[in-house]
């Protein structure tokens, strides 16, 4: 009777109950289920920098536009900014990489972008270009809560590119690269710029790609690399191509390196590893009529080594395309272009990443080789079909040639 008396206390307390006795509980549920529902995926990533990155996806994003779409992450967004702390630190970082980012400059929304999103841009462009240690200590302590997310941000902006673009299920083909591209200019600590030289001529990319090898080295930088090009030796795969151990020391001691780093880049020249494509073959059922979007199978063989091994045979069968196109191999580890290698170090096998030496440049963040099969269609920017090389096949590739 007391609940529901006449004293007037019955009905506050039937308010009561319904309060904190149901709508309390299940607010708490909603707010828990909502704050779960933020995170896309098995790496943890906010459902809104896979909206910001789809937003910021475009189908030409040319390398030197990666670090801006991995840095409108939202994740960013809740690292601090100190305006009195750090302005002046962020100007002087600007000013460093300023080369880096002139094509981002244009776009009339990078300069509306939030400092927490700059401060990040700039510190993913610190490390691919090696000059982390040149930031100012006020920015140091966000160094590596910035960069330890790359690779889960790169995960899922590889994610994104490779959303089928039409009913085929063809990609668009330049992202991906240029995803791959930066991949590699991260993990080996190479300027983007670097990789790709302003010059289109054939030559021109060649010598870049030649230089962008060689910085992966340990205690290459340019300067070294320069003197490398001028002794002849324009890529790692040149430098292979020396005869004898003891030449290439020599070579690497001639650029200006001492007798304990041309040590160390001989024992790292062990394990850069060398894809060429063997033999290629496109398939389909009644190849004695074909019509236009049949289904065709292409069969790739590839020969996979490292440093001077002998070329070992790798099979990738059954990617099922639409049309014919070219291949394009992708690697974030170390990869260096195809030539005649000598063969000092046959017998060496990688069964996983503790079996590689450590990155000397990647510090700030866990990176591990990764191999990518591309069969793309350039004149159309579409890729046709994608592999991911797992270390299995990797291992088999070495282990037994074909």
């Amino acid at each position: 009777s007391w609940m529901f008396g006449k004293d007037g206390t019955g009905p506050l307390v039937l308010v009561s109950l319904v309060a904190f006795g149901v709508l309390l509980p299940l607010g708490f549920a909603v707010c828990t289920i909502l704050r779960m529902n933020q995170y896309t995926g098995s790496g943890g990533v906010l459902q809104q920098t896979q909206r910001n990155f789809f937003y910021d996806f475009k189908p030409s994003m040319a390398l030197s536009k990666v670090p801006h779409m991995l840095s409108i992450a939202m994740e960013y967004a809740a690292i601090p900014y100190s305006a009195a702390l750090q302005d002046e630190p962020m100007r002087k970082l600007r000013a460093l990489l300023k080369a880096e980012y002139t094509d981002v400059k244009k776009d009339p929304k990078f300069a509306r972008r939030k400092e927490q999103h700059v401060k990040a841009h700039m510190l993913i462009l610190a490390q691919a270009c090696r000059k982390t240690r040149e930031v100012d200590p006020a920015l140091q302590p966000d160094l590596k809560p910035v960069l330890s997310l790359v690779p889960r941000l790169f995960e899922l902006a590889l994610k994104v590119s490779l959303t089928p673009a039409n009913q085929l299920g063809y990609t668009y083909m330049r992202p991906t690269l240029s995803l791959l591209e930066f991949s590699q200019c991260f993990t080996q600590a190479v300027a983007p710029s670097v990789r790709k030289p302003a010059a289109t001529s054939e030559k021109a990319v060649a010598l870049g790609e030649g230089i962008a090898s060689l910085l992966q080295l340990p205690h290459v930088d340019e300067r070294v690399a320069t003197n490398l090009l001028r002794k002849k030796c324009g890529s790692v795969g040149d430098l292979m191509a020396r005869c004898g151990g003891s030449a290439r020391v020599e070579a690497l001691k001639a650029a200006g390196l001492s007798d304990g780093a041309a040590a160390d880049v001989e024992a790292h020249l062990r394990f850069v590893p060398r894809a060429e494509v063997f033999t290629a073959s496109v398939e389909t059922e009644g190849e004695g009529v074909m019509t236009e979007l049949d289904v065709v199978t292409c069969t790739v063989n590839l020969k996979m080594s490292r440093g001077g091994l002998p070329a070992r045979t790798l099979a990738i069968a059954g990617a099922a395309v639409g049309e014919g196109g070219g291949e394009s191999v992708g690697a974030e580890g170390a990869a260096a272009a195809p030539g005649s290698w000598g063969n000092d170090n046959c017998g060496l096998v990688v069964a996983g990443k503790d079996d590689l030496p450590p990155l000397p440049f990647c510090t700030h963040c866990e990176r591990e080789e990764g191999w990518w099969l591309l069969v793309t269609d350039p004149a159309s920017n579409f890729t046709l079909a994608h592999r991911t090389l797992d270390a299995k096949a990797i291992e088999e590739a070495q282990r037994n040639p074909r």
